[in-house]
């Protein structure tokens, strides 16, 4: 947990512990009527003047272009790690593809039934925070992260926006105090260009890391969401974050699944919130709430850069539609958590 400024560190309340290497790479509807339990879309209003502005940084354009009508570099990227992933895991015979397909399922079913995960679920969960050079590999971590490649990191601006500066992520471990995951430098951080703090806009960030990541049952990344007027009614949160207003952060990565709630709601309880955001909640954001169990779940401090997540039928890795970015407070009766909108980055 970040013991620095005000900004939003937020994480995982009334969750459910994952196992071991459960996220790798670790919508919109009226509250009046809630999602189905199915993964269905919803679509939603054209993208706001306000945000996306034209930007200046190539690297963060080349990574997460959406609006190409070819396929955008990301897309073409993680059909390769797919087929990269698929020769590390399976044996090299006609049957490959079935095998592969039913590994897959598998996981997939075990989530939307609401089962505990089982191990290589979010294999591209990224803890993002600071190693101790004094003390070996000892790691503190401050937000979290989604592994999109074998070398960058996805999370949140404003996690590198402080004083105590991250310089190292923690891949392929559930437990953050578990010797088993592998510590890498950071080699360079990209945070987006229109990301003008204290306003909330544009909190999405890039991170190089120092060496590539070897690709395995523990690791893997996580495929970014491509469309922009369809996003799911429902989706998933991990993270390392407190599970109370008092408490420093989970060593067990947590999961929750989460309504996808309507913009025009959220705006409302963000009115006069003394959050800045001075064109108020735009489609740049997603908002994210647990209305059907009393708003008990939410992201909270520490959860801050990791992913809010889908898990698509077709396809063998999750897929990020939003970023923990902030909220007022945690687990608050009929607040969203807010997350920055992949799809709307330009």
């Amino acid at each position: 947990m970040c013991e620095v400024s005000a900004e939003r560190y937020r994480l995982v309340l009334d969750s459910i512990e994952t196992q071991e290497s459960e996220f790798p790479h670790m919508v919109t509807v009226a509250l009046s009527t809630p999602a189905p339990d199915n993964n269905s879309t919803s679509r939603t209003s054209a993208p706001s003047n306000i945000w996306p502005l034209s930007s200046r940084l190539s690297s963060m354009k080349d990574l997460l272009a959406f609006k190409s009508p070819v396929k955008a570099i990301s897309e073409r990227k993680c059909e390769e790690y797919a087929r990269e992933i698929m020769n590390t895991i399976v044996r090299r015979n006609s049957s490959d593809m079935r095998e592969v397909t039913d590994i897959c399922m598998d996981a997939n079913r075990l989530v939307t039934d609401g089962i505990e995960a089982q191990e290589g679920e979010f294999p591209h969960m990224v803890a993002v925070g600071k190693r101790n050079s004094d003390e070996g590999n000892e790691f503190v971590q401050f937000c979290g992260g989604t592994l999109i490649s074998h070398t960058w990191v996805i999370s949140a601006a404003h996690c590198l926006h402080n004083i105590i500066r991250a310089n190292a992520v923690k891949i392929g471990t559930n437990r953050l105090t578990d010797q088993k995951g592998v510590i890498i430098a950071i080699k360079h951080a990209i945070k987006h260009p229109d990301y003008k703090p204290p306003a909330k806009y544009a909190d999405i960030a890039l991170i190089e890391l120092m060496n590539p990541v070897i690709f395995n049952t523990f690791i893997r990344p996580a495929c970014l969401y491509q469309q922009y007027d369809t996003v799911p009614r429902k989706a998933w949160l991990t993270g390392w974050g407190a599970t109370s207003f008092d408490d420093e952060g989970s060593d067990r990565l947590l999961k929750v699944q989460l309504d996808v709630i309507d913009n025009l709601y959220c705006a409302i309880q963000y009115n006069d919130s003394g959050i800045e955001l001075p064109y108020g909640i735009t489609t740049s954001m997603i908002c994210a709430g647990d209305p059907r169990n009393n708003w008990a779940r939410d992201s909270c401090y520490g959860d801050s850069g990791g992913p809010l997540q889908v898990y698509p039928e077709s396809e063998c890795f999750f897929q990020v539609i939003g970023i923990v970015s902030f909220g007022r407070g945690c687990a608050l009766y009929q607040i969203p958590g807010v997350y920055t909108r992949v799809s709307s980055v330009d």
